[in-house]
Order: structure tokens, then sequence, then C-alpha cells
């Protein structure tokens, strides 16, 4: 069947030789087969070949043996023998038909190919795999990630963060000089050096100077990060690898609450000074009042001027102890109807002494009578930040050459205050900055760039706005704008206060009791108020309360702090030992209370006068007080 040197060939080739019929019955191998497979070929020959077929693989391997009935050549086709010893193998064939004749095969065992390609797909698997797991973390992780090569710091890889922070997705195959054309000369010099030494850098809160994306000038970003050196596989730096935090805005939060502790601190001292100084003040002021209406007698000019300069003095101190007690509440955030005008008034001199000294100043109050919701002490402030700017923006020495103007306006259902200043003016560049925290144009040891942004906060809870319009060398207008409203101030009006004596003088006088620790205050209190009243004065709260139970008084005079019984307690103990009278107590008040008492005094309906205060607010605020029914609950 075959030649003499064709049968030398079959019998010596690794190759894998079969003569097979029409059938599939094997009709001669040669002895290779007998190497692979382990069987003799006696036990070969005569037997269909799938019957040494994988299993999986008698279907597929039909369907290619009916394609060469078919006259179909096979080449490449891949199937499974089974071993006698029960190994597995891949064959690959190459097939002929030679009609009226058999098949003629040759196969090749590439078991070993098809091992190592399949290691090879599944080590590709799960380097994709480990590859995909490090993209994701790479892309997700909750910092800026960057991978440079080379000395130009060209990158290879980049994170979404650091993407965003660079305002552009495509910073792949671009130079950090690219990316960040602006970033300072020292952060190079940094990344240089890293490159250049294979030495570490690591650093917290380092400030970063470049023109940021969004910004249209030079600010400072502040990092924590690491470039960390990429080394070849010779174990030179051949790129960067950097690993960095944005700090700026914790930084920002920080700074604005070791600003707001030192701001609540002062106002604790603020409140604690007005307090120690409001009661000498008080009784200075009633003392002087005394002075005055005794010394008309004498009908002495001078005597008559220099007890009208001293109580001037005095109410100077007032002003100013009344405008750190406001200050001191600046914690306050509730919003009750205030006099806009007074806000201004009282911002205007926190900062008359910033103001005198460098320009002239004009003031168009007198005409407000708006009333807005908001809580006067931070109003106040937001005033006094934009007089204070004002003021900084004008050169000392230069009064009569510059002009600080306030001004109230209506506008619709809106009330405008103007802050104008004939000051240096700000830069278009910086108009849009100079509501971010900590952005001044101040010198370092002058302000630290949360004024503006706490009175945007400040405006925007009372639904308000701040608009501003500035020129380079001609100065600024700050325009506070924020809502009316209908409700009416709860105070004394003149027409109560002048007609005050002249309704208690016209009745029968009233039995008082002035209670005050200070015995200098409580005494002359007593003698502003003998000739209109029938008046009892103790310095102690307990003797009080003992006195309201043998005594029938019809209105009590307290201060709030006292050091046996604060005023709170003592109107609970007054309302157990004579109902109805706890009502008619007016409390005297100079600041630096506990919390709890402030937000109970703002509730109780009983009046309460602040320290210092003159006879006529006293006689004023006594003239409201009820008395005609005070028996009467009382003996119930």
């Amino acid at each position: 069947m075959v030649s003499l040197v064709g049968e030398r060939f079959f019998e010596l080739s690794l190759e894998l030789f079969m003569i097979a019929d029409f059938n599939g019955k094997i009709l001669k191998v040669n002895p290779a087969w007998q190497s692979l497979l382990g069987y003799s070929l006696d036990e070969l020959v005569g037997r269909p070949y799938t019957d040494f077929v994988h299993p999986d693989d008698v279907l597929t391997t039909n369907g290619e043996t009916q394609s060469l009935s078919e006259g179909k050549d096979t080449f490449g086709f891949e199937n499974r023998y089974i071993t006698k010893a029960g190994e597995v193998r891949w064959l690959k064939w190459k097939a002929k038909v030679v009609p009226g004749e058999a098949v003629y095969a040759v196969a090749r065992d590439v078991t070993i190919e098809r091992r190592t390609i399949q290691e090879l797909i599944n080590e590709k698997n799960q380097s994709e795999l480990a590859s995909n797991r490090l993209s994701a973390f790479f892309m997700q992780v909750p910092a800026l990630v960057m991978v440079t090569h080379g000395p130009n710091h060209v990158l290879e890889l980049a994170n979404k963060q650091y993407m965003e922070l660079a305002d552009d997705e495509n910073v792949v195959g671009k130079s950090i000089r690219e990316v960040f054309p602006s970033l300072d000369v020292r952060e190079f010099e940094i990344i240089d050096k890293v490159y250049r030494t294979g030495e570490r850098f690591l650093a917290k809160n380092h400030p970063i100077k470049a023109v940021w994306p969004g910004k249209e000038k030079v600010s400072i970003r502040y990092f924590t990060l690491i470039y960390e050196p990429k080394l070849n596989s010779a174990g030179d730096p051949d790129g960067i690898i950097c690993f960095a935090t944005d700090e700026t805005e914790a930084i920002g939060s920080a700074e604005r609450l070791r600003k707001s502790e030192k701001m609540a601190a002062l106002g604790q001292l603020s409140a604690a000074i007005a307090h120690e100084i409001n009661n000498p003040l008080a009784y200075s002021m009633l003392n002087v009042e005394l002075a005055q209406s005794e010394s008309q007698a004498f009908d002495s000019v001078d005597l008559n001027d220099q007890l009208n300069n001293i109580y001037d003095g005095l109410t100077r101190v007032k002003t100013i102890v009344q405008n750190l007690k406001s200050f001191s509440y600046s914690r306050d955030t509730k919003r009750v109807p205030v006099s806009l005008a007074q806000v201004v008034k009282s911002a205007l001199n926190f900062a008359g002494n910033e103001l005198r000294h460098r320009t002239r100043i004009e003031a168009n109050l007198n005409e407000c009578t708006d009333v807005v919701l908001a809580d006067s002490t931070q109003l106040t402030q937001v005033f006094v930040n934009l007089l204070v700017n004002a003021a900084h923006s004008i050169e000392a020495g230069k009064v009569d050459d510059n002009l600080v103007k306030i001004e109230i306006r209506r506008d619709g259902p809106q009330v405008k205050v103007d802050v104008c200043d004939t000051g240096t003016g700000i830069s278009k560049q910086n108009l849009d900055r100079i509501f971010e925290p900590f952005y001044t144009s101040k010198a370092a040891n002058v302000g630290t760039g949360l004024g503006l942004s706490i009175c945007q906060e400040i405006v925007a809870s009372m639904n308000g706005t701040i608009e501003v319009e500035s020129q380079v060398g001609k100065g600024s207008r700050f325009t506070v704008c924020l809502p009316t409203t209908d409700a009416r101030i709860h105070d004394i009006t003149p027409a109560a206060q002048s007609s005050a004596s002249v309704y208690l003088n016209a009745q029968t006088k009233k039995k008082l009791l002035i209670l005050d620790d200070d015995a200098r205050l409580s005494h002359v209190i007593a003698s502003s108020l003998a000739s209109d009243f029938e008046i009892t004065v103790l310095n102690h709260a307990t003797a009080a309360l003992k006195a309201v139970v043998e005594t029938e008084f019809d209105i009590i005079l307290s201060d709030v702090m006292m050091p046996d019984i604060n005023g709170k307690d003592l109107y609970y103990l007054i309302q157990q030992a004579k109902p109805g009278l706890e009502r008619k107590i007016v409390f005297m008040s100079g600041g630096a209370f506990f919390p709890s008492i402030a937000e109970w005094l703002q509730n109780v309906e009983n009046k309460c006068v602040t320290k210092p205060f003159t006879a006529a607010d006293l006689k004023a605020v006594l003239a409201t007080i009820n008395t005609s029914s005070a028996h009467s609950a009382i003996s119930q």
C-alpha cells in the first residue's frame, strides 16, 4: 500500500500517522501512537478512532468526519484523546480523503502548547482583573493621585480627583507644566529634586501657589502630599508618584472655628466688663441727676455747667457699655423687629475711632423709620465691618479730602443701606473674590479675610443680600439689602416717658421694694424715686422674701444677678409666697447672666430695665405697671 521508503518514514516518524476507512475504523497507525496513548498497535487497529476520543469531543469529531466524507480536507482541527492511563492529550489534525482508498491523516500532540496557552490566558485574566481592581481603586481613591514619567514630568496616569482639580479630563500625555502653567516655580524645584535624587518628599498643609481653574489670579491651596520616586528595573528614578489631599477647605473651617471661639471669648469678656461698669455707672448717673436737681437752688451757672459736663461724659460711657453688651450677645440668633437706624448708629459709634482720623462722616438716618427682622448684634457687626473696611481703604491724615457716607433708602419691599467711601477702590479682578473666606487685600497684621464672608452669611440668614460697586482710585459702594417688616418694636414711647412722673404724682404713693446687692445703687435709686413712692430698700434676696410676706408691696424693683438668689428663682419664690405679686416685679440687668436666665427673661412678660438708666427711664417703666389688681390677686 505504501512504498518501502514511505513505510520506513511511517514507522520512524514522531508525528502521529493514521489510515482509516470511511466509517472511522482505524486501518493502520504508526508506533508513535503506541508511545502517546499507551495502547499496543493491535489494540488500536480495527477499532473506531472515536473509541479513544474524549467523550465531550465525540460529537465534534463525528462532524469533522462527515466533512471529510463530503470531500472537504481537515486542517487545524483539534480534539482530545484519552490514554490508556486515563490522561488527556490534545491532538491537532490534518487529514485528506483519497476517493476509493481511505482517509489519510496526520496528528501532532499539542497538549503542552494548549496548557501553556491556557496558563498564559489565566495569567492574563488574573493580571487584567488585578489591573481593573487597581484602576478602580486608583480612580476612586478620595485623594489626588498621578504618575509621571521622565524629566519633563509627563503624566502617565491621573485619577478623577486630579483631573477635577486641573479641570481637564485629558491630562494624560501632558506635562505638569502644561496642565498647570502658572504653578509656582518652587514646586517645580521640589519635583525636579525628587526625580534627580530619588529622595521622597512629604509635607503637611503644604502651600502651593497657582492660578487654579476658575480663578483669575494666583491663589494658595494647601495640600498634604507625598512625592514618591518611581524606579525603573535598574533602580534609577524614571518618574514620580504623587499622592495628595486638598486641605484648603479644612484649614478654612478650622480658622473660622478659631475665629468664632476667639470672638465668643471676647464677647464673654465684653459682657463681664460691661456688667462690672454698669452698677457704678448707674449710681453715678443717678447721683449727678440728683445733684443737678438740687443745684438749681444755688443758681450757679458754673456748677450747673460742670454737672452737665459730668453727665455728658457718663452718657458717653453708657453708650460704650451698651455697645459692649450688644457685642457680647453675638451668639444670639433670634430675629426680632429692630430699628435699622438704631443699628447703624450703634455701628457708627463702634467704628468712630477708625473713621474720625481718616475721613469725614456723613450719615443720613434721621428720617428712617424702617424696621427689619434681624439679630441686632449680628447686623451691627455687618455695618461695623463695612465701615472699618471703608476706613482702611483711606489713607490716614487726609480727613478733609475723604468722605464715608452711609444712607438708608427704601426700595419697594426692601430697605437698602449704602456704605460709600472715597478710598482706593477694588479692582475688577478682585470683586468676585472679596466674599471668599481668607481673601484680604490688607496687610497680614491688619485683616484675616473673614470679615466680608461672615457679613455675607449673616445678611443671607436674614433673607438679604450684599451688593458691591467699586472703581480703582475712586472708591466703593457696599449696599446691604434687607426685607422690611410691619412688626412693631415694643419700646416705651417718648410720650409715655414724659407722662410717667405726672401719672405717679397723681396717684397715692405706692409701696415699692428696691432689691439690689449694690447698696450704693439701691439707695440712689431710692433717692431718685422718693417723691413718688413709699420705698423699702433691701440688699439681700432672702430678706426680700421675708419682707413680701410681711408687707403688701405694689411693685418690686429687683436686680437679676445677686449672690444669694437670682431674679429667676426669686420670681418663682414670690409666686409661691404671694401669687400674683410676681407679675409686679420689674427687673434690673447689667448683663453677664447665664444663658438660661437670658432666655427666661425674653419669654417672661415682666419688664426689664438695662443698667445704666436715668430716673426718667425708671419712672417711665414703673408707670406701665398696673397695680390696681395687685392686692386683690395677692389676697386670694
